[in-house]
């Protein structure tokens, strides 16, 4: 963790997409949809939607956490095997045709239901208008990514736009890094990331000798950084994504 008042020398930012370009609330809204139009197809009873809501993120999370313990992208997996499992818990066994449907709905949901972080844009133009070179790195795939940023109307601002899709290893394995690093041009010690997850966006910069910022999901979390442990130590901690402005 730096000092405050000192500034990151770099010459390009890489940014997470879900939860750091994205308003952590409109991704809670957005899984209570998809909960709720599983349980409408699906012909499910429930009378506390929070609750189904809580399970399905449940399930989803940890297939995710295998996915990336296992190094491997496979969000095809991640997806059919939660809908397998959530729906296994009412006695139903998912079909493929399940499962397209599943695959549908949850990314026309996503993609027509996130909302931009407050100050996205400002921070963008921002940073263009510096002249760093900007890029994105997602876990998600590029369509549903270009989706997002299209809606965002912040497309056409990104340098590089990638997705660990392309080389077939999540975040925090060094080879989705390497990749955006590559297509920027640029050497780990002039890159900068930022992002939500210790794990999957701090780690994996850290490992390869990058500048990293964590954003809160929220303003007021409480972040001890100095009991971190060092691989996972984030050189700054921001509340708002303007604020990524005054660092560097």
């Amino acid at each position: 963790m730096l000092e405050e008042g000192t500034k990151l020398a770099v010459k390009a930012v890489i940014f997470d997409l879900i939860q750091t370009l994205t308003d952590p609330d409109s991704d809670k809204k957005l899984h209570m949809k998809i909960v709720d139009t599983l349980l409408k197809k699906f012909n499910i009873v429930s009378e506390n939607i929070i609750e189904m809501t809580e399970k399905f993120n449940s399930i989803l999370g940890r297939y995710y956490e295998l996915a990336v313990h296992g190094g491997s992208f496979d969000i095809k997996y991640v997806l059919s095997s939660t809908l397998e499992e959530f729906l296994r818990e009412f006695g139903i066994r998912s079909s493929e045709e399940d499962e397209k449907f599943f695959f549908r709905i949850y990314w026309d949901i996503h993609a027509n239901n996130l909302e931009p972080r407050p100050g996205l844009i400002e921070t963008i133009v921002g940073l263009r208008t510096k002249k760093y070179r900007i890029a994105l790195l997602s876990d998600d795939t590029l369509d549903y990514i270009n989706r997002v940023l299209k809606k965002f109307r912040i497309l056409d601002l990104f340098d590089v736009v990638s997705s660990s899709e392309e080389i077939g290893r999540m975040k925090p394995h060094p080879d989705a890094f390497k990749l955006v690093l590559n297509r920027l041009g640029c050497s780990s010690q002039d890159a900068i990331m930022v992002g939500d997850s210790l794990e999957r966006d701090i780690r994996g910069a850290k490992a390869l000798g990058m500048k990293t910022v964590l954003i809160k999901k929220y303003p007021n979390d409480r972040i001890r950084v100095k009991e971190l442990p060092e691989e996972v130590r984030p050189d700054y901690v921001i509340s708002y994504l303007v604020d990524l402005l005054k660092i560097i």
